[in-house]
């Protein structure tokens, strides 16, 4: 039940309940509302492609067959802009639960409200995002929102498995002075629960320094602030 829910809120299936308390005719008017529901039905196949892309067998031999991450140099990695491309690797990467325990909302992010909020940031003037690969593979990702005139709000995430050899910290290297150069600003601050002890050692690492403790919902938070070039 826990997954048929976990699918129907991320908009993969539609939960009809559990199948002891099914009627007959409440069923059939589901299913007939979703087979004239054209729209609906491609949105549902879209999300069912973007949660499983196809690629895990291909994922497995590639961990076999390379060396520990630990290993990598920087050559090895490449960061690029964010397209609409991505679409479905954010999505997993949002919806990852150790993402969203982090997140300020919880809640998964349904399909159909993911594809509008990256057009939206895509198109905006205010938002730079970068995605890092490791082999042409995208392992990490990082969002600039300019808030005020001369600060934007930086977030990242890193996908799971790779998670603790400072992929983080690379990140928020790699693209501090291109975000403060391209949305004219000086500082960039992180926001974080007071408990997400990886993101606070990569923004410590990456020369970001803490500056304000607040609570967001009655759990402690904290903000860490770096000033960068002149534009």
């Amino acid at each position: 039940q826990r997954s048929v829910d976990g699918l129907s809120a991320l908009g993969v299936v539609d939960n009809l309940g559990w199948h002891a308390e099914l009627a007959e005719a409440e069923t059939a008017l589901k299913v007939r509302r979703l087979l004239n529901d054209r729209s609906r039905r491609k949105l549902m196949s879209q999300a069912g492609q973007a949660l499983v892309d196809g690629r895990g067998a291909r994922r497995v031999i590639a961990a076999m067959c390379k060396p520990p991450v630990s290993g990598l140099v920087d050559s090895t990695l490449s960061l690029r802009s964010i397209t609409a491309g991505d679409c479905s690797f954010l999505w997993r990467l949002t919806n990852d639960p150790t993402v969203r325990a982090t997140s300020y909302t919880h809640d998964p992010v349904p399909y159909e409200r993911h594809v509008q909020w990256l057009a939206g940031k895509l198109a905006s003037p205010d938002t730079r995002m970068w995605i890092l690969e490791v082999d042409q593979e995208p392992v990490a990702q990082i969002k600039y929102d300019r808030k005020e005139p001369g600060m934007a709000e930086v977030g990242f995430s890193v996908v799971a498995d790779l998670r603790g050899y400072g992929l983080g910290t690379r990140l928020l290297e790699l693209t501090a002075d291109l975000a403060c150069q391209e949305l004219h600003v000086r500082r960039l601050r992180g926001r974080l629960y007071a408990n997400n002890f990886a993101s606070a050692r990569a923004f410590a690492k990456a020369g970001y320094h803490f500056v304000e403790e607040f609570k967001i919902d009655q759990t402690l938070c904290y903000a860490y602030e770096r000033q960068t070039i002149d534009n």
